[in-house]
C-alpha cells in the first residue's frame, strides 16, 4: 500500500497533476504507525461499519467472530489522532433497517461527522416494500433529530435508495435536507426546498 501511494504521488508530480485518494476498508489492520502514514500522505479513509454491534452481525472475521470492537476501537484510534479525511459507509438491509437511526447516532457518538449511506442489491437482504417504509420512517427520525438538536457538523453524502418496486435516488444536502429526488430511468426530477427536511416520493415508477 505504501509503495502504491508513493508511486501515485510521484507520478502525480512527475505529470504535474494533482491528486486525491481514498481508500476504502473494513478497519480492522490499522495500526498507529499506518494511520499515522496516512495522515501524513493526505489520504481519506473510508470505513464500513453499520452502526451498533446488532446491526453489524453481518460483518464476521475469518473467525466468525462479529468484527464491530477492533472497528469502533480503531475508529476511536482514528478521532483521537485527529484523522481529519475520515468518514463511515453504512450498508442497510432487510436484518438491519428497523436500526437505522439508533445505527446513525452511534456512529456520530463515535465522534465521525461525515457518514454515507448504502443499500444491499441482488441479494436475499435485499429492502422489501415493508424494509422500504421502515427506512423512510427511520430516515425521518434522523431528520427531527438534526433539527431537534441542532446537530450542524454531520455531514450525509448523498445516497441511493433502492426500494423493492422500483429505484429512485434521494439527494441530501450536508444539514440533511431533502433538496431533490428522481426517478433514475426516466430522469424525471422532483425538487423540494421546502422547511421539511425528508419529503418523499410518494409514487413509484413502476406499476403506477
Amino acid at each position: 500500500l505504501k509503495r502504491s501511494i508513493h508511486l501515485i504521488e510521484f507520478l502525480a508530480e512527475k505529470h504535474d497533476k494533482e491528486v486525491s485518494m481514498t481508500i476504502s476498508t473494513n478497519g480492522t489492520l490499522l495500526t498507529d504507525e499506518n494511520i499515522d502514514f496516512l495522515k501524513e500522505h493526505n489520504i481519506t479513509l473510508s470505513i464500513s461499519l453499520d452502526g451498533t454491534k446488532f446491526m453489524n452481525q453481518l460483518r464476521l472475521m475469518i473467525d466468525g467472530q462479529n468484527m464491530y470492537k477492533i472497528v469502533t476501537d480503531n475508529i476511536k484510534r482514528l478521532v483521537d489522532k485527529d484523522f481529519k479525511d475520515l468518514r463511515v459507509h453504512m450498508t442497510v438491509h432487510e436484518f438491519n433497517v428497523g436500526w437505522f437511526f439508533e445505527g446513525v447516532k452511534t456512529i456520530y457518538s463515535l465522534g465521525i461527522k461525515n457518514i454515507d449511506v448504502g443499500i444491499i442489491e441482488g441479494s436475499n437482504t435485499n429492502l422489501t416494500r415493508e424494509g422500504s417504509e421502515y427506512f423512510e420512517s427511520e430516515l425521518k427520525l434522523v431528520s427531527d433529530w438534526i433539527k431537534k438538536d441542532k446537530i450542524e457538523d454531520l455531514w450525509f453524502e448523498p445516497f441511493n435508495y433502492y426500494d423493492s418496486t422500483g429505484n429512485k435516488v434521494y439527494t441530501l444536502d450536508e444539514a440533511g435536507n431533502s433538496i431533490g429526488e428522481r426517478f433514475e430511468d426516466t430522469g424525471e426530477v422532483k425538487v423540494d426546498l421546502k422547511d421539511e427536511i425528508f419529503s418523499f416520493v410518494t409514487k413509484y415508477h413502476k406499476g403506477e
